[in-house]
């Protein structure tokens, strides 16, 4: 499985690498802002998106989302700080796979895409 990471701070980028490649899955890319998630989903069409919410400048990680939903049926998992009820309610507009509030642990986020690749 083919997984794009959108994440703006590069250590925690790295952190979710790293977890996913040991546990055998492919990152495509690691991109950190909408604008660059949105044009490499095009270009390289992952399995899964895991997107961060909150991105630095430009759009934010549901806007990019919602254009990616637009053209493309990837599934997205949206990771943020963000556990708010106006956060979790406007990532779920655009029909993500799941949402994981940060600090996550390593099990939450390989059970989460385990369950995109059997159910």
């Amino acid at each position: 499985m083919d997984v794009m990471i959108v994440e703006d701070e590069a250590i925690i980028a790295l952190d979710i690498k790293d977890i996913l490649k040991r546990s055998g899955y492919n990152v495509s890319a690691v991109v950190g802002s909408g604008t660059d998630a949105i044009t490499k989903a095009k270009e390289l069409k992952p399995d899964l998106i895991l997107m961060d919410v909150m991105l630095g400048k430009g759009i934010n990680g549901i806007q990019a989302a919602a254009a990616i939903r637009k053209v493309q049926n990837i599934p997205v998992i949206f990771i943020s700080s963000f556990s708010d009820k106006h956060a979790v309610t406007s990532a779920y507009e655009v029909s993500p796979y799941g949402y994981l509030v940060k600090p996550f642990n390593e099990f939450e986020l390989i059970r989460k895409i385990g369950n995109l690749t059997t159910g």
